[in-house]
């Protein structure tokens, strides 16, 4: 799946693009982002306080996440290009990144960690021993490894799936029985994308509630027991400590509120058109498709898809996303528009088709009314605010265009994006939107815009 437009690609280096297999925040795959976001919103429950290793650190996302709270962190990855970008975007004091191979974990001594974080790496490794002993050097005695890997069956046996990116999948009993030769005490979990409905306190007691279980059965829906439940990864809690069971926070839950996965065909397709198949097992089919590069397999399943299926906005989100990135505008116009008018609240469709309107074709108004929309939605948007910084400053609103550029920065200070643009306000450097045709959106000198940076401090 893919929730992103071609402005995504440019928010930070060229070097640390879409690889297929990285996770970059800035792509807007809404499952893939859920399964990266849990896991690290789950690792920091531990480490308050603590001097943690981010392991295979990657874009710096998560590891700044552990910052936030954590005494220290320090993110090591073996790409040098993710290391500058990190480095260059996440500015703490707390927080630093390192190049270097996990099997030779650079930095000198031991147990200088409380805390190992190493989240989709393990399975890129042949030498998997190697990068467990690594751990240990580095950990302190009373140290815990948050380590979590694809379960083989179910990532890639079930599907008949190859992810080309790894090299060594583990099933769970080759997984556990790995830790424990280097642990004395492991507590292991599942994570999986579900379909659920959440029932929570709106006000009063925050006493964790119980979960169930349903399962599809030839009769209809039945309950079945949670131990049911296919963990697509898993998730391990390791030390040396007895206490492991005493520092796990029970179930955690991510709840995505804009539902930009919601799928709901309509209800006015006809029952001799309606489809046998899952739209959920499609858009696997298509994110395994597009992670290979094989775009134009991944438009004709999506074509498909909504013939069968024609309520479903994200589908058509992504063929115009597809579309944009081969050139094609006009059909990325009409596949956004119809994501929009299936689902007009949606912010990431609500976003594509302003972007489209504003930096493709030049068609300011309506992308400023999209962007408003967004922001009527949610008042704190980034995207929609330095898109309408962006409107404001190419047609010469300097004071407007300090206002939403100094609300995005306030809300996102680290975003190169939002740096690079006040930046050039405070140069006084000319500002070029991108755009399909010169002169459909004028170069203009930002002039007085830097008197108004005091904005930026509200």
């Amino acid at each position: 799946m893919m929730n992103s437009t071609p402005k995504d690609y440019e928010r930070t280096n060229a070097d640390i693009g879409l690889t297929g297999e990285r996770f970059v925040p800035w792509v807007q795959d809404p499952i893939i982002t859920y399964e990266h976001l849990h896991r690290y919103a789950f690792a920091k429950e531990f480490v308050e306080g603590k001097r943690v290793i981010d392991l295979a650190s990657g874009e710096g996302y998560g590891s700044a996440m552990l910052a936030e709270i954590a005494f220290s962190v320090t993110g090591i990855d073996i790409d040098e290009a993710s290391i500058r970008h990190a480095t260059q975007k996440y500015m703490r004091p707390n927080l630093k990144f390192i190049q270097g191979s996990l099997l030779d974990i650079p930095v000198k001594g031991q147990g200088l960690f409380d805390v190992a974080v190493c989240f989709e790496a393990l399975e890129h490794i042949a030498d998997q021993a190697q990068l467990l002993k690594e751990v240990k050097r580095v950990l302190t005695k009373e140290g815990s490894l948050i380590i979590s890997t694809p379960n083989k069956e179910i990532y890639s046996d079930n599907p008949d799936y190859q992810n080309p990116f790894h090299i060594k999948e583990l099933y769970f009993g080759e997984f556990k029985n790995q830790l424990s030769d280097f642990f004395q005490h492991t507590t292991f979990l599942g994570q999986k994308v579900f379909r659920s409905s959440n029932i929570f306190p709106l006000e009063g007691s925050r006493k964790p509630l119980k979960s169930f279980a349903i399962d599809k059965q030839a009769r209809g829906f039945g309950f079945v027991s949670l131990d049911k439940k296919p963990a697509r990864y898993f998730i391990a809690v390791a030390t040396d400590q007895d206490t492991v069971e005493d520092l796990l926070p029970g179930d955690s839950y991510l709840v995505d509120i804009s539902d930009s996965v919601a799928i709901s065909p309509a209800p006015t397709r006809s029952s001799a058109n309606q489809s046998t198949e899952d739209p959920e097992e499609i858009y696997g089919d298509v994110q395994a498709l597009i992670q290979s590069g094989r775009n134009d397999e991944a438009i004709r399943l999506l074509e498909k898809m909504i013939k069968s299926f024609p309520g479903i906005g994200l589908a058509y989100n992504d063929l115009g996303v597809l579309s944009l990135y081969q050139g094609d505008r006009d059909k990325a116009r009409h596949h956004y528009e119809e994501a929009v008018r299936l689902q007009p609240a949606n912010l990431i469709f609500l976003k594509n088709l302003a972007d489209l309107y504003v930096r493709v074709e030049g068609r300011v108004r309506e992308g400023l009314a999209l962007f408003q929309k967004v922001l009527s939605i949610q008042p704190d948007d980034v995207e929609a605010l330095t898109g309408i910084g962006t409107i404001c400053a190419v047609t010469g609103k300097d004071t407007d265009a300090a206002f939403f550029f100094g609300k995005a920065f306030c809300r996102s200070v680290n975003d190169p994006v939002v740096l690079g643009m006040i930046e050039a306000a405070k140069a006084r450097t000319p500002f070029q939107a991108v755009a399909a045709e010169p002169g459909s959106l004028a170069l203009i000198n930002l002039g007085t815009l830097d008197e108004n940076l005091d904005l930026l401090r509200l």
